[in-house]
């Protein structure tokens, strides 16, 4: 393992340094950007390397031309499908060759050539269709663009982010909200960090529940008082975020202890994190934050979970969108002195002083005299509890606006799962509506006449009866010739098909839990490039380079050896020149 984390790196070096060597004018390139940016009086440092653009295209067409690895790793294709004319079975595996496809020179001009102005540019952002507490693109999204060209077509946010997390990202606006997840998050990584703590955090959890049931101050009964362990909030896990603060909120005393005891034991790693922790989590602040989150997380975890769902209702999750935006206005409105309540009491059971709500506030690290002169519960209520709930409606209000979860109802009308019986004539004839370039009233009136006979032939034909999304129904249609008899109603189906409503299948196949975690390679792939920057980096700009013998740079051997990884078939031999100041 040790070998297959250090040889990469050396090999990518090497080979960068050696196309470097092959290539002077490249080579002065560099090092001429590393002096405008980080000068001759010092080294480099892993800060300067963003501004690195040149060393980062040597990077990019070293390893275009040398990869670290030969193939990829394998990938099993999940149905059948074709790839440039190739029938690919389902379940086969397929092995991609790196080297061969940087040497393509059907996809790279001159591919054999070290050219590194190819990548220049490549570090702008990719474009993603989306917008706010979306996947951002430079130019605001391919909504945009779309909008531009045809202004007529309806844009649907993407279920497939995952709502709640976009939830929490608006929250994280406000400085204290996001001040909280991190701490929230801290916590359970220092407790989860060992065995030995989490064991501790179990005994301790046993323990109250003993202590609770010894002064009847308990429930029990058949699945109650059951052991939990404190969940870890990740971006890439559904609802993780609410069962962490479901966790805290139930473990919150044992988490406590825990925390004491490993500021207690000197031996412990992590005390001063422990103990600064320990402070923060026994605070009102924190637990406010917490029970606010919690309740507004609450409220949006059943409307999150019927978005993830395969088998994703629409029309069940559309009344689930309003009632979410009722109760979080029944929240906003009426529930602050309930939550306040909550708070006091939970405070008072763990010996946590709470404020006066008439005193003046008094913020925290900033100067006071330029501070608004506010109450307590002017500053709880209006900057922290309004605030955040206006921020979940505006974002809830910019996902699902009035006309789309309209024309997802309509649209819903159209499936003809369990025998066509969300069909409703008058909706889809709403629907239609909506695209009037491609129904006139002229063509409305022949749709409401096609879907009186259409609906009477679906409901009658029995390979028409097991079909589930209107996918699968507009392939029947075809395959039966149906979709010319029923024209108008094919090319509302066609309209609705195309008509940008992802659900939770997309992000599951993409999700973090698959078996081949993309964002952790992502992470892993770019801290390993980061590493082998910053080591070409101090190469070149520390040293001038030369070639033993009196060779010349033409003269330099690049053969390669294939294996694990592409190395080359003689170390490199170079002699190294000081070139800094000091």
């Amino acid at each position: 393992m040790l070998a297959a984390s250090i040889d990469p790196s050396s090999t990518a070096v090497e080979w960068a340094l050696s196309e470097l060597m092959r290539h002077p004018k490249a080579m002065k390139k560099v090092q001429k950007e590393l002096e405008n940016f980080v000068g001759l009086d010092r080294m480099v440092e892993e800060s300067d390397l963003e501004k690195l653009e040149y060393l980062n295209m040597v990077l990019k067409e070293t390893l275009r031309l040398h990869p670290v690895a030969l193939l990829l790793l394998p990938h099993a294709a999940i149905k059948d499908c074709t790839v440039n004319g190739y029938h690919i079975p389902k379940k086969s595996h397929v092995i991609i060759n790196a080297w061969a496809i940087g040497r393509d020179p059907s996809a790279w001009t001159d591919a054999e050539e070290f050219i590194p102005e190819r990548f220049e540019g490549s570090n702008q952002w990719r474009t993603c269709a989306g917008s706010r507490s979306n996947m951002r693109g430079e130019l605001n999204g391919l909504k945009t663009q779309i909008l531009r060209e045809y202004p007529q077509a309806y844009y649907v946010h993407c279920f497939a982010h995952q709502l709640q997390l976009a939830l929490i990202a608006v929250a994280k606006g406000n400085e204290n909200i996001a001040t909280f997840f991190t701490t929230a998050s801290s916590v359970v990584n220092i407790i989860g960090a060992s065995c030995k703590r989490r064991d501790a955090l179990r005994e301790q959890q046993q323990k109250d529940i003993m202590e609770t049931l010894e002064i009847d101050d308990l429930e029990t009964g058949r699945g109650l008082n059951q052991e939990t362990t404190l969940k870890r909030p990740c971006d890439t896990r559904w609802n993780s975020h609410y069962d962490t603060l479901l966790s805290i909120n139930i473990m919150f005393h044992p988490v406590v202890k825990v925390l004491e005891w490993i500021v207690d034991d000197v031996n412990q790693d992590n005390l001063g994190e422990a103990n600064r922790l320990l402070k923060e989590i026994q605070t009102f602040d924190f637990v406010f934050h917490l029970y606010l989150m919690r309740f507004i997380l609450g409220i949006t975890n059943d409307l999150s979970k019927a978005l993830q769902k395969k088998d994703q209702d629409i029309v069940n999750a559309m009344m689930l969108v309003q009632r979410c935006k009722q109760k979080l206005q029944s929240l906003r409105d009426d529930d602050f002195d309930d939550l306040l309540r909550e708070v006091s009491i939970f405070c008072g059971k763990n010996d946590i002083d709470v404020p006066n709500m008439d005193d003046l506030f008094v913020p925290q690290g900033r100067s006071r005299r330029k501070a608004q002169k506010i109450t307590n519960r002017q500053y709880y209520r209006v900057d922290l509890f309004l605030t955040i709930i206006d921020k979940q409606l505006v974002e809830l209000n910019n996902r699902f606006t009035e006309v789309n979860i309209e024309l997802l109802l309509c649209m819903a009308c159209l499936s003809p799962a369990y025998n066509f019986v969300a069909f409703d004539k008058q909706k889809i004839l709403r629907f239609a509506k909506f695209y009037p370039q491609e129904f006139n009233d002229r063509d409305l009136m022949k749709l409401e006449d096609q879907l009186g006979l259409y609906i009477v032939d679906m409901q009658s034909v029995t390979e028409f009866s097991s079909l589930n999304g209107i996918t699968d129904l507009a392939e029947k249609l075809v395959n039966t010739g149906r979709s010319r008899i029923y024209n108008y109603v094919y090319l509302l189906l066609t309209l609705a098909l195309v008509l940008p409503v992802a659900t939770a299948s997309v992000e599951r196949a993409f999700s973090a839990m698959n078996i081949v975690k993309t964002p952790l390679r992502n992470k892993m792939g770019n801290q390993w490039l980061s590493d082998s920057l910053i080591v070409l980096a101090q190469l070149v700009h520390c040293f001038n380079w030369e070639l033993p013998d009196s060779m010349l740079p033409e003269e330099l051997d690049i053969t390669e050896v294939f294996g694990l990884t592409i190395s080359r078939a003689k170390h490199l031999l170079a002699i190294p020149f000081y070139r800094l100041h000091k």
